[in-house]
């Protein structure tokens, strides 16, 4: 007994010198136990031996140094279930093989062009972060007529890149595009592995090992959004897994494997078709043998839903300063804080931003501010009701003034666009929508002078039915008169 409060002790504080003597008979029969405890327990976990060291009166147990060992976080350890890497993977081919979606960048067969495959792949990638198929598939298109290879793409204007880009938000992806056309470009060796890849400015490790894995067969596994949702519940992994656990489960499907990308593109199209968020289709998904989730019926518990912090609310006064049919747009700015939305390198309409959730008298303020930044202060026509527009964590309320000038001489520091060319210009999804805002004020009907506001919401106008019709009113024409007529007698007398 006292030999199993030494190795206790030993445990808990492995620095520490401990003694004691102990009868044969009593080590023989408790230092195995106390093996087995600390191969599986405190600091000193994963050792296979110890010694004993005989001093005056008896033994001293001498215990390795402590172990640091990189484990999972707990309820990570204590739920992943990690699939059979080989059957999973025979069932999803299976069910790939038998169809998925179609898409312009994707190829059934390999390309003999494996370059211009690659950069396809690149670009659709790139614009598929935090962006639907849907919405990718007409700007993938428009892009790779524009710009077929990485050539024509290096030479590209950043104006008219970010112009092509307008309306798919995160403008940062296709300026790290177009860094990276130029960078290989001027390269003398293609990249064909992950690692290569890798060096790419603006290319992480999921857009690194699509590409390596996808065109150059390369084993290397994908996580996204979609793959960390069908294996959260293949794994059943608990709440905030590191991304080692993630990369490791995708692993085990591609280790081995004669075809990566196929089984990365299956793990992505089957995430975002069949294992949906909120209503996955467990009958038809190929991988529910292998889905502990599954097995355990709470599929609807995973992935397990971290709780975000509460957006950042702001709100940004506009002025669509307009001359005829054209609007004024503030050039790009280098310093994202003199931005409204804290954009960088876009077009921009006049604003102010203020932050939270202003008063009335600030927002008239701010409409006022932005206005005289560039010129004189004119009467407008404001939109009662803001826009909503989103950019990542932040919630934007706008508030759309418009304004109508006969001259625009007086307003300095813009470039005056038709509207029609809008999108020709690098300009926000905002911008836009703003525009269509003040284009809707006019649509509603002209406003008595010196009326500054007036509310576009789409209720309906009452409907007036129309007056009764007017009575029908019958004139009978009298009849006419009854002449006398000569009697017998000489003298005129009325019949009877």
């Amino acid at each position: 007994m006292r030999l199993r409060g030494v190795i206790a002790l030993a445990a808990l504080n492995p620095s520490a010198q401990f003694s004691t003597a102990v009868t044969r008979r009593a080590t023989s029969r408790v230092l195995p136990r106390a093996t087995h405890a600390l191969a599986t327990s405190s600091p000193n976990a994963g050792a296979e031996s110890y010694t004993l060291q005989k001093v005056s009166g008896g033994t001293r147990v001498v215990l390795p140094p402590p172990l640091t060992i990189q484990t999972m976080p707990k309820d990570i350890e204590d739920t992943v279930v990690k699939p059979d890497g080989a059957a999973a993977r025979q069932d999803l081919l299976k069910w790939w093989d038998a169809g998925h979606r179609a898409m312009p960048w994707r190829r059934e067969t390999p390309a003999d062009d494996k370059k211009a495959w690659a950069y396809g792949v690149w670009v659709s990638e790139v614009m598929l972060q935090q962006t639907q198929v849907s919405r990718v598939d007409p700007y993938w298109r428009k892009w790779m007529a524009r710009w077929p290879s990485v050539e024509s793409l290096a030479q590209a204007d950043e104006a008219d890149v970010k112009a092509l880009w307008s309306g798919l938000g995160y403008y940062r992806r296709c300026a790290f595009l177009l860094e990276g056309a130029k960078q290989l470009a001027s390269a003398n060796e293609w990249p064909t592995s992950k690692d290569q890849w890798l060096k790419v400015k603006g290319v992480g490790p999921y857009t690194a090992a699509a590409i390596s894995s996808i065109v150059y067969g390369e084993r290397t596994p994908v996580v996204d959004g979609n793959v960390v949702r069908v294996f959260s519940r293949l794994a059943m992994c608990g709440e905030k897994p590191t991304a080692k656990v993630w990369w490791s489960l995708a692993g085990s499907l591609t280790d081995g494997c004669d075809r990566p990308g196929a089984v990365n593109q299956a793990l992505m199209e089957l995430g975002a078709t069949t294992c949906s968020k909120q209503k996955p289709s467990c009958s038809s998904c190929p991988l529910r043998g292998h889905c502990a989730a599954f097995k355990t019926q709470t599929v609807d518990k995973y992935p397990v839903v971290v709780k975000k912090a509460p957006p950042v609310k702001v709100a940004v006064c506009l002025v669509v300063l307009r001359h005829n049919d054209r609007v004024a747009l503030v050039a790009p700015q280098s310093d994202r804080s003199r931005s409204p939305f804290r954009l960088e390198g876009l077009w921009e309409l006049p604003g102010t931003r203020i932050e939270g959730e202003p008063d009335e008298n600030a927002i008239v303020q701010g409409l006022s501010d932005a206005l005289k930044a560039l010129g004189p202060v004119r009467k407008g026509l404001r939109a009662k009701k803001p826009l909503s527009h989103s950019i990542t964590s932040t919630r934007y309320a706008v508030h759309v003034q418009r304004v109508d000038v006969d001259d625009p001489a007086p307003y300095s520091n813009v470039e005056w666009v038709a509207v029609d060319d809008l999108g020709t210009k690098g300009c926000s999804s905002v911008v836009k929508k703003a525009v269509d805002a003040a284009t809707k004020i006019d649509a509603k009907r002209k406003l008595p002078k010196g009326q500054q506001t007036l509310s576009f919401s789409k209720k309906k106008a009452p409907r007036v039915s129309p007056p009764p019709p007017e009575p029908v009113v019958t004139v009978t024409p009298p009849s006419p008169p009854q002449l006398a007529t000569p009697s017998a007698f000489g003298a005129y007398a009325f019949a009877e």
